[in-house]
């Protein structure tokens, strides 16, 4: 169900072009819209209090004659608030905060956190800790630098930019710019030996941009990469000559290793999918072609590259690898224009995968789509070498000889279904039995103990008595990707706060005095 929303006096009248607008005006003013409605019934439903707007129409349905909403009898129905741009301002915050927002009977309710009504629906949100406001990194820093030299404070703002951390560079680098800086007069006095060599803000400011500059440009980045930031004004740099072409000659290469890979190991799920890494379009048809134009630093990259290693290739529609070859096609013709007739301009592409597992989703496909949609039904295919792995790393890791036995006969029985030696197959689909070995039986509720392995920690904080103090993270797109802008209208706030997964953290983190808490 669709749940509409808008700021005060802004709900939408619909009406015909012949219609006398004083009298729909009149027949307007007063009355509820489904929004006005939500937070009227939760003055007069106390199990209303209980529930964000998102979650009401599981137990509330909307008369939309009467324009009220009534307590649910039977069924259930699952409410999606309208998408709103980011840059719509006010009615964006305040869509945030109706995710989250329990039991709201007045705008001002919306924007009241923890007893304090802010004069605006962001700064709730930031209150909430819902938006990014770099606070975090400017006090990172600040901590950072009572024990760090300004050379690692400037190293470690670099790393920040690099990993596209920073949601507002501009804002940490004015907050932070003193403590950045911290050393460049002394370093300039000792190379030019002038103990009495004073500089002005706008000079020290300069000179730190221009020591930042060096170690991004170190890793293939610029301060231009980033919009916000100032750039510095190189002309400074004649002062010092000598004293940087010395330091340009004198790079660490072990330390400018151990950084790349620090920085690869920094980068999101997002930076290495293949839609981020070939620019794969969202929406694809079987004319597409990836977003990379030449002469691009992509487009260089991928010329370069000897080796393109796709995991998980069977999950993909068979479409973005044609886009990618018909790509490379074009790109390696540049170098030779043989290559144009060659699959994937000639490059050497493993594609991992296993098709007894998930293959391309096609929304209200049917069989026959599903498997015309896998790269195995690409003219593709038929340029593919077909190697096998017959060796199971995991059984290699065990320690036990009776640990060993017994993944061995999982593997084998995971095998065996994947292959439908076993279970019995009706229509497209297939019923399996599971072996007693994987059923809980030794336990009086199953349900309570499945829970108890699967969230354990959800369980050991209810058990604690005490009061319950909750934060919530705030989670964004990745800002290097170049289909940010469709990625923003695709993957909304609350789809990310909903992603539960291991090695993520959850959205809501809900502590207790004595509740153990891990820091890594």
């Amino acid at each position: 169900m669709r749940l509409t929303f808008h700021l005060p006096g802004e709900q939408n009248i619909i009406f015909k072009d012949d219609d006398d607008l004083e009298e729909i005006v009149e027949e307007e003013e007063g009355k509820c819209t489904m929004f006005l409605a939500w937070m009227e019934a939760n003055k007069k439903f106390e199990a209303g209090q209980t529930l964000t707007y998102a979650e009401f129409p599981n137990q509330f349905v909307y008369d939309r004659e009467s324009r009220v909403w009534h307590p649910r009898k039977r069924g259930y129905s699952i409410g999606r608030l309208n998408y709103v741009p980011p840059g719509t301002g006010d009615i964006y915050y305040m869509r945030i905060l109706l995710a989250v927002q329990r039991g709201c009977t007045t705008y001002e309710s919306i924007r009241t956190v923890n007893g304090i009504t802010y004069s605006s629906f962001q700064d709730a949100c930031y209150s909430m800790g819902l938006l990014c406001d770099d606070r975090e990194f400017i006090t990172a820093i600040n901590e950072v630098a009572e024990l760090a030299s300004g050379h690692q404070l400037r190293k470690l703002f670099a790393m920040l930019l690099i990993s596209n951390s920073i949601s507002n560079p501009e804002r940490v680098w004015n907050a932070t710019w003193t403590l950045l800086a911290d050393g460049i007069l002394y370093e300039r006095r000792k190379a030019l030996k002038n103990q009495g060599l004073s500089m002005t803000d706008d000079e020290l400011k300069n000179l730190c941009l221009i020591e930042i500059e060096k170690i991004l440009n170190s890793n293939a980045r610029s301060l231009r990469d980033y919009q916000s930031m100032p750039y510095p004004e190189m002309s400074h740099v004649r002062l010092f000559q000598n004293k940087l072409i010395e330091e340009e000659l004198a790079y660490d290469t072990n330390e400018l290793t151990h950084t790349n890979l620090y920085t690869e190991q920094k980068m999101t799920h997002e930076q290495r999918t293949a839609h981020s890494r070939f620019s794969i379009p969202i929406t694809i048809t079987d004319e597409s072609t990836c977003n990379i134009k030449h002469g691009s630093l992509k487009a260089e990259l991928l010329i370069q590259s000897s080796l393109i290693i796709w995991d998980e290739a069977p999950m993909l529609n068979k479409m973005c690898f044609e886009a990618l070859d018909r790509t490379l096609r074009d790109l390696m013709s540049v170098t030779d224009q043989h290559k144009t007739h060659q699959p994937f301009g000639g490059k050497v592409v493993v594609l991992g995968g296993d098709f007894r597992q998930i293959l391309p989703v096609i929304p209200k496909g049917s069989r026959h789509d599903i498997l015309a949609s896998a790269i195995n039904s690409s003219h593709l295919w038929s340029f593919c070498k077909i190697l096998k792995l017959h060796t199971n790393m995991r059984l290699l890791m065990s320690y036990l000889d009776q640990d060993e036995g017994e993944m061995k006969r999982f593997a084998n029985w995971i095998l065996d279904v994947g292959n439908g030696n076993i279970g019995s197959v009706v229509g497209d689909e297939s019923e399996v039995e599971i072996p007693n070995d994987l059923l809980i039986t030794t336990t009086d509720d199953p349900l309570s103990h499945l829970v108890d392995f699967a969230y354990p920690n959800c369980c050991k904080t209810c058990q604690i008595t005490g009061i319950e103090k909750k934060y919530l993270s705030s989670n964004t797109i990745c800002q290097a990707d170049e289909n940010e802008d469709v990625q923003q209208e695709w993957f909304t706030p609350e789809f990310l706060n909903d992603i539960k997964c291991s090695g993520l953290p959850n959205h809501k983190l809900t502590l207790k005095t004595g509740v153990a808490v891990m820091l890594l």
